[in-house]
C-alpha cells in the first residue's frame, strides 16, 4: 500500500500545486531573515487565508522581544476557529 499523507505543508508560492487525494493543506510562510511588521504580516496572513487552508503556519526569525510581541499580536488577530501555528525561530 502507498502511504497517504493526512496533511501536506506548502509554502504560499506553492499553493496551486495539487494535493494528494484526501490530504489537507497546511499553508505556510517562513521568513528566515526577520520578522516583518505587523501590517506586512497581516497582509501575508490574508493571502494565506484566501486560499482556504486547513491550517496556516507563519514562522519568522525573531531578533528581539518586540518581534515576539508582533507575532503574538498577529496570533491574537487570527480568525476564530482557524487552526494555526505562529512561531518565532
Amino acid at each position: 500500500d502507498k502511504m497517504k499523507p493526512t496533511y501536506v505543508d506548502l509554502e504560499l508560492h506553492e499553493a496551486e500545486l495539487p494535493l494528494p487525494t484526501g490530504a489537507k493543506l497546511i499553508l505556510s510562510y517562513h521568513n528566515y531573515d526577520e520578522t516583518p511588521s505587523l501590517p506586512q504580516l497581516r497582509t501575508i496572513l490574508k493571502n494565506l487565508l484566501d486560499r482556504k487552508p486547513e491550517i496556516v503556519k507563519i514562522a519568522t526569525l525573531a531578533r528581539s522581544y518586540a518581534d515576539i510581541l508582533t507575532l503574538e499580536r498577529l496570533r491574537e488577530s487570527m480568525p476564530e476557529g482557524q487552526a494555526h501555528v505562529v512561531l518565532a525561530m
